[in-house]
């Protein structure tokens, strides 16, 4: 994720848009039954008590991950693959993905959140094989990440815009907080809300 700036500058919004269907198909191969996304685990927390222990957990676990990444993406560059690297390891500031203002900002990344949880709960009921959802959904994050990239980053993920962007020039922490946190975690709650919970469809079909 540290390089789709880089990828968006070489190759265009189609680069990101491969980049993106790319990782989330490896995600989606190495990751399986792992979080990598904090919403689900924080909304989890107001329907079950006990969820709590579990949530604090799996956060902290995700955030050293987050910023495990980036001190591995720096690995990556000291290889010198591409000459922007070298830059990205000796500059000294960062500047914040978002190019609208606040509001806007909230409503893309929530929006997208809503979006694209009720894409991935429509290919799982559509598509009986569950690698073709998944390749459908893959393709679908892509194309929705390429949308606006140029407007907030679209990551549609608290952890991954905390890791990329959290104190860059550009955005201050409450406007951080309110984009990339509170907007995604009630985007994925509303959509919890229209389209159901996937935990209780799942204890659902145990039942029965």
């Amino acid at each position: 994720m540290f390089d789709v700036n880089t990828v968006l500058d070489t190759y265009g919004l189609f680069g990101v848009f491969i980049e993106i269907t790319v990782i989330e198909l490896a995600n989606c191969y190495y990751q399986r039954d792992a979080v990598a996304n904090p919403c689900p685990i924080v909304t989890s927390c107001y329907r079950r008590s006990k969820a709590i222990r579990r949530a604090v957990y799996v956060f902290v676990t995700q955030m050293v991950a987050a910023y495990a990444s980036f001190f591995l993406a720096r690995s990556f560059w000291k290889l010198g693959i591409h000459p922007i690297h070298s830059e990205l390891l000796a500059a000294e500031h960062c500047s914040a993905d978002l190019t609208i203002a606040i509001t806007t900002g909230c409503l893309i990344e929530g929006g997208a959140t809503f979006i694209g949880k009720a894409f991935d709960k429509y290919t799982s009921e559509y598509f009986e094989d569950t690698w073709t959802s998944s390749i459908v959904s893959c393709l679908f994050s892509g194309f929705l990440c390429a949308l606006g990239i140029n407007y907030t980053g679209m990551y549609a993920n608290p952890l991954v815009a905390w890791a990329c962007t959290f104190n860059c020039e550009g955005l201050t922490h409450v406007g951080h907080l309110l984009v990339y946190w509170l907007s995604p975690l009630i985007g994925w709650y509303l959509a919890e809300i229209a389209l159901g919970d996937d935990d209780e469809d799942e204890s659902d079909k145990k039942k029965d």
